[in-house]
């Protein structure tokens, strides 16, 4: 079993494939085994593709930052998932890679391409504005604070809008292998507090006129939590940036529609020569 003690923790990862690196982060609540559509498809394609499960998710250990017994991660902040992929990037020799995150593995993705430039050859968030603050990710962030205030949960929300339940009558196979794979990795400790919210809310916007690094930011058209107007704005503030919205998909546009995130993804990745 791939596990290996890196930056404080011990990380499971999964290394297939050879050619241009590609790492894949997942979101909250899930596991590496989310990427089942994408890594496959990459590999086909010619691609080295890298997965793990963050901190305090699947098989690795630790605790989620932000968490009552994550502590020991207190010091690195939310950086602390880029630097996990750092350290994997380190561990498997891997000089540069395209950095996938999805939600907030957008964390990983936008820390790496704006504090490790050197490291990440192009950016790719799905579903996520993590990491990339914007007076629109203040506006959302005071949204959710206002949902959480108010005694719901915006993540259980989601799994039930008329979309969702459009998806299982439409893809009852892929429905029952994500509540199966939920109950196979079930997070540890994702909290459903103001904080991080709070922090967003107070963090002026930056200014990503002169990004580093190419990016695409795809996002689903019926995205009930990371909503489309948020990623809209991001990819509008990252210069350069290219935006592609994926029809009838909510928040994991990458499960729900993978033939046409993977062609996004193909098709990207392939001009970053």
């Amino acid at each position: 079993m791939p596990v290996t003690h890196l930056n404080g923790v011990d990380l499971y990862h999964e290394d297939h494939g050879e050619g241009p690196a590609v790492v894949l982060c997942h979101g909250g609540g899930l596991s590496h085994v989310d990427f089942f559509q994408q890594v496959p498809f990459l590999v086909g394609h010619g691609f080295r593709v890298v997965t793990f499960d963050q901190r305090g998710h699947g098989l690795s250990g630790g605790a989620v930052p932000g968490t009552p017994a994550a502590e020991a991660a207190a010091a690195q902040g939310l950086d602390v998932f880029a630097n996990d992929a750092l350290a994997l990037m380190d561990h498997l020799g891997i000089d540069g890679a395209v950095v996938v995150g999805m939600s907030m593995g957008g964390w990983n993705a936008s820390r790496l391409a704006l504090t490790a430039t050197e490291r990440v050859r192009a950016m790719v968030m799905i579903g996520s504005s993590f990491g990339l603050p914007t007076e629109a990710q203040q506006e959302w962030a005071r949204w959710m604070i206002s949902r959480l205030e108010a005694g719901d949960d915006p993540v259980e929300a989601e799994r039930t809008t008329p979309q969702q339940l459009r998806f299982r009558e439409r893809r009852p196979d892929l429905a029952f292998l994500r509540d199966e794979l939920a109950a196979l990795f079930p997070a540890r400790e994702v909290g459903r507090g103001t904080g991080v919210y709070r922090l967003m809310e107070a963090t002026p916007p930056g200014d990503f006129s002169a990004f580093p690094v190419p990016s695409l930011f795809l996002v689903g058209d019926d995205d009930a939590l990371q909503l489309p107007w948020l990623i809209d704005a991001t990819a509008a503030a990252v210069a350069g940036s290219e935006l592609v919205h994926v029809p009838d998909a909510g928040h994991c546009c990458h499960f729900e529609q993978a033939d046409v995130v993977n062609a996004a993804l193909l098709d990207f990745l392939r001009r970053q020569g």
